[in-house]
């Protein structure tokens, strides 16, 4: 063999194989003062992060029986400088040796998955796991929020571990691979560990009984303000350490985080409300109002992280290089919030300071609360998070931890005094206000009385005055209503005659405008009216006795009440003068000198112009079976062999600001059949009714005229008394209603 080639082989195994045995066969020996550690008192545990050796697996496909293939690749733990990147899976292998034999707990990062390999001598392996996605049940030590992994190690034997360091996402922090242990049965038996438990425990059963005792001060109080503090606190206990450390022993943390994010974010948000509400930052700082409700919005950064992080992490959007640097940016500019973050408190300090100075009291509670809030709350998260101090079981970091724990207690038990404060002073100053409005109330009441008691006799007088004028118009109304019964019809005397005919009489008011006439020509009357127009030497032989015209009348005067009952009374005089004293039976004849009079009285009297009346007026001839007919915007209703035909008056009325001249028309119907005649006035086809509230409409009331027409006379007036009552429904009338049916046999 050369000597050139034997002096590369050697210059090979010099350089090369040495430092891969040696680095095979390096072993971490447990120093005695540790593994026979006789208490743990909240201490660093021993950290070998730096003694693994790793291989990074960025496919995630390497498996443990792979592993083995490949120990020479394993490299010096150089994560603290070159952190793990996203969805890159790391192996790491250690070798140690116990000074005597006993269980340790290996503790690793809370962002890995981890499986670990452990290999005892004569090839026995004994795999354990522990991590973020497990749950408690599933984890190799079950009783802890941290992840434990339990490893027996025999005196002075070297022991090898693999451990497979799995994550998905880069999250926050502890992107490095760590490795930590202590003592097993130190650490179990560690009345330190029991007591910070126990501690957590106290303080969440302590922010409870506030949150209860708040929300019950609410309900018995009605005070706003303690239902926005009780929320406070119930964010609080979402949001806190020492909530999600208890919830991660019965809960997955993977499931936790998206809740914990929600919390953050809705008591960063109530904190703000509540700020506004107790300091009354609107009233008396509008400016900083308006920024508070900026940081509202502002606050939305921690539910958008959520989203991506909700949608990335659990891979609702498939991973990718871009989805990688996306979420590599979104914590870059969390940092930055979280910074902004830790500075808003310092901005809700300086306004209660400001509103204090202003001399508004309650606000030194707020002060007092929140320095000590601040100055906990800072502390702890400023050394965990801004300085990534090491996350191990630390005496120091506990300290902060349960500073934090007993800082917000403090805060929340001066925040509730300060409540209390607020509202008490409130209360006060309504008192205050409450007594001085009394007393200006009784000045203002003494220096009133005698002004009221004048008024009141003042008001008492008129009110008598008024109810006695009001007697006496009622008075002159109901007599006003006997006149008029007086000197309509009867209704027997006309079915004495007309015993087929009813009326339906329904005055809007008391009096009524509407009314009707009846007159039946006989001798005598005709003799009284030859004697005092045509004189006593009138021939008794030139005499023309007319007893067989009957004359009926529906009119409707204008206006109703009073001022139609007036005009009623008008028309039934001048009626009666035409056809009883100057005996004129020819219907259009008395229209035209109704008309005349009518006119006649308004020109003499000065009486304002449209003073007048709607008439239907028929002239029954019994003898000559006919019927005249003349109206004035009235019309005549004949119903004869089941036909019913409406006769139209004159498109004028009687009266109004029309002149004497115009002249109305006759009609005259043969009722040599069976006949039937209604005459009325406008106030039942008009009046408003239904369910769509319309009028009943003139052709409505002509089919209701058909359909009862061959009824008897009483039942045809029930039938439309019943009908419009029904119309009617909870509408007012509207006006008179007059009615007249005559059956002509």
């Amino acid at each position: 063999m050369p000597v050139h080639y034997l002096k590369y082989c050697l210059f090979y195994w010099l350089f090369l194989g040495i430092p891969s045995l040696v680095l095979a066969q390096e072993t971490v020996v447990i120093p005695d003062s540790l593994a026979k550690l006789p208490v743990y008192n909240g201490g660093r545990f021993h950290d070998v992060a730096r003694q693994l050796h790793i291989l990074r697996d960025k496919s995630q496909q390497l498996t443990y029986p792979q592993i083995k293939q490949f120990s020479s690749k394993f490299i010096a733990n150089n994560t603290h400088q070159q952190p793990l990147e996203h969805f890159e899976s790391c192996w790491a292998k250690i070798t140690l040796q116990s000074p005597i034999t006993q269980d340790y707990f290996l503790y690793f990062p809370s962002s890995f998955d981890i499986d670990v390999y452990v290999e005892y001598p004569k090839g026995k392996v004994v795999f354990k796991k522990t991590g973020y996605h497990l749950h408690p049940s599933q984890k190799d030590v079950k009783n802890y929020r941290k992840h434990f992994v339990r490893v027996q190690l025999n005196a002075q034997r070297a022991t090898t571990l693999y451990i497979h360091y799995k994550m998905g996402y880069r999250s926050f922090f502890n992107a490095e691979v760590l490795l930590s242990l202590h003592p097993a049965k130190v650490y179990e038996t560690s009345g330190y560990v029991l007591n910070i438990v126990k501690l957590h425990e106290v303080f969440i059963y302590i922010w409870v009984v506030l949150m209860v005792y708040n929300g019950l001060l609410f309900l018995i109080i009605k005070e706003r303000l303690y239902l926005i503090y009780t929320f406070y606190i119930f964010t609080w206990l979402g949001f806190s350490d020492t909530s999600f450390h208890v919830l991660s022993l019965y809960f997955t943390k993977a499931y936790l985080v998206p809740v914990w994010i929600i919390f953050v974010f809705l008591y960063c948000s109530s904190f703000v409300v509540f700020l506004q509400h107790y300091l009354k930052v609107k009233e008396h700082l509008p400016r900083f109002a308006r920024i508070n409700r900026l940081l509202l919005v502002f606050f939305c950064w921690v539910l958008f992280y959520g989203l991506i992080d909700f949608l990335l992490t659990y891979q609702w959007v498939p991973v990718s290089a871009f989805t990688k640097t996306l979420y590599t940016y979104v914590i870059d500019i969390c940092f930055v919030f979280i910074l902004i973050s830790t500075l808003i408190p310092l901005l809700f300090f300086l306004q209660a300071v400001i509103i204090y100075r202003k001399g508004y009291k309650p606000a030194s509670w707020y002060i007092a609360g929140s320095f000590i809030l601040l100055f906990s709350v800072s502390g702890y998260y400023i050394i965990n998070y801004i300085f990534k101090f090491n996350n191990n079981e630390l005496f120091v970091n506990n300290v902060f931890r349960v500073g934090q724990q007993i800082g917000f207690t403090l805060e929340m038990m001066i925040f509730s005094i300060g409540i209390g404060y607020r509202y008490n002073s409130t209360q006060k100053a309504k008192q205050e206000l409450l007594q001085n409005q009394n007393q200006l109330l009784e000045e203002q009441v003494s220096l009133h009385t005698q002004q009221l008691t004048k008024a009141n006799y003042e008001i008492t007088r008129q009110r008598d005055h008024l109810k006695q004028k009001n007697k006496d118009i009622m008075d002159s109304i109901n007599y006003a209503r006997y006149i008029q019964q007086a000197f309509l019809p009867q209704k027997t005397a006309i079915q004495a005659l007309l015993p087929e005919s009813f009326i339906f009489f329904k005055p809007k008011e008391v009096v009524s405008g509407d009314f009707y006439w009846f007159a039946k020509i006989n001798r005598r009357a005709q003799l009284v009216r030859n004697k005092m127009y045509q004189g006593a030497d009138y021939q008794r032989s030139k005499i023309q006795y007319d007893n067989s015209k009957v004359v009926i009348v529906a009119a409707d005067c204008t206006g109703h009440g009073v001022a139609g009952a007036l005009m009623s009374m008008v028309g039934n005089d001048a009626l009666n003068k035409i056809v009883l004293d100057r005996g004129i039976v020819e219907a259009d004849k008395i229209l035209n000198l109704l008309n005349f009079n009518i006119l006649q009285l308004i020109y003499n009297q000065e009486a304002r112009s449209g003073v007048g009346m709607d008439v239907s007026l028929a002239v029954i001839d019994q003898t000559a079976k006919t019927i005249e007919f003349a109206g004035a915007l009235s019309s005549l209703v004949v119903i004869q062999n089941g036909e019913l035909r409406s006769i139209k008056g004159d498109i004028f009325p009687v009266g109004g600001i029309g002149g004497v001249a115009r002249r109305f028309s006759k009609h005259v119907v043969d009722v040599s059949v069976p006949t039937t005649l209604y005459l009325f006035s406008d106030g039942f086809r008009d009046q408003f009714g239904g369910e769509a509230g319309k009028k009943f409409s003139t052709k409505r009331f002509y089919k209701l005229l058909h359909s009862i027409h061959t009824e008897p006379m009483p039942r045809q007036e029930a039938i439309l008394k019943d009908t419009i009552q029904q119309w009617m429904g909870g509408h007012d009338q509207l006006d008179d209603m007059l009615v007249m049916g005559i059956r002509v046999v």
